[in-house]
C-alpha cells in the first residue's frame, strides 16, 4: 500500500487546486502538435497583433509563453497577455488566467518578482561579515515546536566553513540552500542584529526557490502565531504540500494535522498515508499520532494493520515528552 503513496500524492496534487494541481486549459498533447511549434517570425506576428489590440493574438501569445511554444516559458509574461485578452472579454483567456494563478510555479515566480526590491535591500544590509562563515546544517527545520534533538536529521551533518565572499555571491544568484543557511545564521545569532523578520524572509525565499527544508520551515511562519503575513492556512499548506511531495517527514505530519484545510482536496486515505510515511521515517510527533489513531479507530487499523506500540516505543526512546508520558501510563495497566 505504501509503495503507491508517491503516485497517490501526484494524483492528489491534481485535485489540490491552490497549489498547482488545476488542469491547464490546453492539454499536454498540445506540446506535440506541430501547429503549436511556433517559429520566431510567427511569434513576432502574434506580438505585433497583440500590441495592436487583437484579443485572439493576446490569448495565443499568452499560451506561447505558458507552454514554451517558440519561446522560453515565462509564466509572468503569459499571465500578462491572458489578462489583456480577458479584459477584452476573451472567454478562453479568462479561464487560462484563472488557472495559471493557481499554479505553484506561477505563485513562486510572482513572489520572486515582487520580492526583488526587498531582496536587494536585504543584501545591502549584510555588512561587515567575517572572512569565513560557519554555517549550521540547514537540514534542521526552524520553528517546529520541539527540540532539535527530536528531529531525525538527514545528511549534511555538522558545520560547513564557507568563504564569505563566495557565500554572498551565491545568495545574489538566488542559491536556495545558501539563502536558508543565512536564515539559520540569523536564527542561531551568528549574525547581528538578530531579526525574526530577516529569518522569515530568507526562509520563505529559499522555500519558494524549492529548497525542501526551507519550505518545511516556512509553513510554520504563516500560522496565526507565526511571524509573517498573511496568516492564512492556504499559504501554510502550500509550503507543506511542496515539502510533502518530497516525502519530508515533518511536512507529511503537518499535512495530516491540517486535514481540516486539506480534506476538501485529499481523501482521508491519502491524508492517513501521509501520517504513516512520517511515522515510518521516525518523526516522533507523527509516531504518537499514528499510535493514537491505531488504538482508537477501527478504520485506521483496517488501513494499516500493525502493532501500534512499536511507534509509541520509538517516540519514547527519542525522548519525545508526550510519548514518554503515554508509555508510563500504558505500563500501569
Amino acid at each position: 500500500m505504501l509503495k503507491t503513496l508517491p503516485s497517490a500524492i501526484k494524483a492528489a496534487s491534481k485535485l489540490f487546486r491552490p497549489f498547482g494541481g488545476a488542469k491547464a486549459f490546453a492539454s499536454e498533447s498540445d506540446n506535440q502538435n506541430p501547429a503549436n511549434q511556433l517559429d520566431s517570425a510567427s511569434l513576432k506576428r502574434f506580438k505585433t497583433a497583440a500590441e495592436s489590440g487583437d484579443s485572439e493574438a493576446m490569448f495565443r501569445l499568452g499560451r506561447a509563453f505558458e507552454k514554451g511554444f517558440g519561446t522560453d516559458v515565462d509564466l509572468l509574461e503569459a499571465f500578462k497577455w491572458y489578462q489583456e485578452a480577458a479584459k477584452n472579454n476573451h472567454p478562453e483567456a479568462q479561464i487560462a488566467s484563472a488557472t495559471l494563478q493557481e499554479k505553484r510555479e506561477f505563485i513562486n515566480a510572482s513572489f520572486i518578482e515582487k520580492d526583488e526590491v526587498f531582496f536587494q535591500e536585504d543584501l545591502a544590509a549584510l555588512k561587515n561579515l567575517p572572512p569565513t562563515l560557519r554555517c549550521e546544517d540547514s537540514n534542521i527545520p526552524l520553528y517546529l515546536g520541539y527540540a532539535r534533538r527530536f528531529y531525525p536529521v538527514k545528511g549534511e551533518p555538522g558545520k560547513e566553513i564557507i568563504d564569505s565572499e563566495a557565500f554572498l555571491q551565491d545568495i545574489k544568484d538566488h542559491h536556495p540552500k545558501r539563502m536558508f543557511q543565512l536564515a539559520v545564521l540569523y536564527q542561531y545569532r551568528r549574525l547581528t542584529p538578530p531579526s525574526e523578520h530577516a529569518i522569515g524572509k530568507w526562509t520563505v525565499r529559499a522555500g519558494y526557490a524549492g529548497y525542501i527544508p526551507a519550505a518545511t520551515s516556512a509553513g510554520k511562519l504563516f500560522f496565526p502565531n507565526g511571524v509573517l503575513q498573511p496568516k492564512n492556512y492556504r499559504t501554510v499548506v502550500h509550503f507543506f504540500w511542496m515539502a510533502a511531495q518530497a516525502n519530508e517527514p515533518v511536512a507529511l505530519r503537518e499535512i495530516w494535522n491540517l486535514q481540516f484545510a486539506a480534506r476538501p482536496f485529499l481523501p482521508f486515505n491519502d491524508l492517513f498515508k501521509c501520517l504513516i510515511l512520517a511515522a515510518e521515517a521516525g518523526e516522533p510527533e507523527a509516531e504518537v499520532l499514528l499510535y493514537q489513531n491505531l488504538i482508537r479507530s477501527p478504520i485506521a487499523r483496517g488501513l494499516y494493520p500493525c502493532d501500534p506500540d512499536k511507534f509509541l516505543d520509538s517516540a519514547a526512546k527519542k525522548g519525545y515528552p508526550k510519548a514518554v508520558k503515554l508509555r508510563k501510563k500504558t505500563r500501569r495497566f
